[in-house]
């Protein structure tokens, strides 16, 4: 963190404009994050990316669990817009594309089993935008839906295809999660918490 902190340092004294207040606010927050929780969505999203970076992740799991909560606090305080999110999701977007593991690189939303699914949605929402404009290979995004999963999720996820986009993949929990409790007899509460992974074994 340090040394990324003062990378950051060094590029904004080069940097002018909008590029140069990019750079401190990445600066400020990797500080921040350096002994602290994350208290807003870019910091979350920082001390994330710098996990998944130095665990060797290959697959990021439920991201709109970890990450909504944070984005919805922003956005109601008015600290970010939808834009500014959007701008942030579309760079961590293009990080997970140029790390390039081909095979994984997955990040999942929706479903059963999110603790707060409407904070959740919100995230999700930027990701289908985000996925709808970039057709990047990876990260391999995936929504899980149900029959309670809000029309215009469903419909953005089929206008991100239609776009020509390959993902997100579509998994239906109302039947995915009765096979995950069946077939590894795990309880319901366990299945709903299911990941695909690779070529989704």
């Amino acid at each position: 963190i340090d040394y990324e902190a003062a990378e950051c340092e060094r590029a904004s004294s080069e940097a002018e404009g909008a590029r140069q207040d990019e750079l401190r606010l990445m600066r400020d927050d990797l500080l921040a994050v350096r002994s602290e929780p994350p208290r807003t969505f870019h910091q979350a999203l920082q001390l994330f990316w710098l996990y998944a970076l130095c665990a060797g992740c290959i697959n990021y799991g439920r991201l709109d669990t970890l990450l909504g909560p944070f984005l919805v606090r922003d956005l109601e305080r008015g600290t970010i817009t939808e834009d500014d999110a959007y701008a942030y999701v579309r760079s961590l977007w293009t990080m997970i594309e140029n790390r390039r593991t081909t095979v994984n690189g997955r990040i999942i939303v929706g479903g059963k089993g999110r603790p707060d699914p409407e904070a959740a949605d919100a995230f999700a929402r930027i990701c289908l935008r985000v996925c709808r404009d970039c057709h990047y290979v990876e990260p391999q995004f995936t929504l899980r839906f149900d029959a309670q999963t809000s029309q215009d999720i469903k419909d953005m996820a089929l206008d991100a295809i239609g776009s020509g986009a390959t993902y997100p993949t579509l998994y239906n929990d109302d039947v995915e999660v009765p096979a995950v409790e069946y077939g590894m007899r795990v309880s319901r509460e366990q299945a709903e918490q299911y990941v695909p992974f690779g070529c989704t074994e």
